[in-house]
C-alpha cells in the first residue's frame, strides 16, 4: 500500500519536494473553495448535493487549468527562488493565461458543438466567476504567507539552522 502511494506523490511531484506538493494542495483547496463559493452564491436554491457536484466539475476543469500553467511558468519550481514582486507578477502572468485558456477552450466548445452562448454571458458565468475567486485567493494567500514570513524572520532562520543541522 505505501509503494504506490510513494509512486502517486513522485508522479505528482516530479521533483520530489514536499513544499511543492503542500503548494499544490493549497492551490486545489483555493480553486475548490472558489468555485463552491461561486456555485453557492449563483445557485442557492438548489440542494447542497447538486452544488456540490456542481462545484467539483467547475473544480476539474479550473484545476486541470491552473496547476499546469502555475508549473509552467515556474510557480511550483524555479519562481520559488525570486524576490516577493517578482513571484506575485509570475503568479498573475500564469492566473491571466489560465483565463485565457478558460476562453479558448469554451470556444472551441462552442464552436465545436454548436452551442448558443455569447461571449457577455461566458463574462457572468459561473466559471468566469470562479476563475476570478481562484485568481484572487491565490494572490491573497501567497501574499499572506510571504506577510507572514516578513513578520516571523526568527522563526524562519532557527528552521533554516535546522535544516542544515540535518
Amino acid at each position: 500500500m505505501l509503494m504506490p502511494l510513494k509512486q502517486l506523490f513522485y508522479y505528482i511531484n516530479p521533483y520530489q519536494d514536499l513544499g511543492i506538493l503542500i503548494r499544490q494542495i493549497a492551490d486545489l483547496m483555493v480553486i475548490f473553495i472558489a468555485c463552491f463559493s461561486t456555485v453557492l452564491f449563483i445557485n442557492s436554491s438548489n440542494g447542497i448535493n447538486q452544488i456540490f457536484l456542481e462545484s467539483l466539475s467547475l473544480f476539474l476543469l479550473l484545476s486541470l487549468i491552473f496547476i499546469p500553467t502555475f508549473y509552467i511558468k515556474g510557480i511550483y519550481t524555479h519562481g520559488r527562488n525570486l524576490p516577493v514582486r517578482k513571484k506575485l507578477l509570475k503568479l498573475i502572468q500564469a492566473c491571466l493565461i489560465s483565463g485565457i485558456l478558460v476562453f479558448v477552450i469554451f470556444y472551441v466548445f462552442k464552436l465545436y458543438l454548436d452551442l448558443t452562448f455569447t461571449f457577455s454571458e461566458l463574462l457572468v458565468s459561473d466559471l468566469t466567476i470562479s476563475w476570478s475567486f481562484t485568481f484572487l485567493g491565490s494572490i491573497l494567500s501567497r501574499i499572506w504567507l510571504y506577510s507572514y514570513i516578513g513578520t516571523n524572520p526568527e522563526e524562519n532562520r532557527i528552521s533554516e539552522k535546522n535544516k542544515k543541522f540535518k
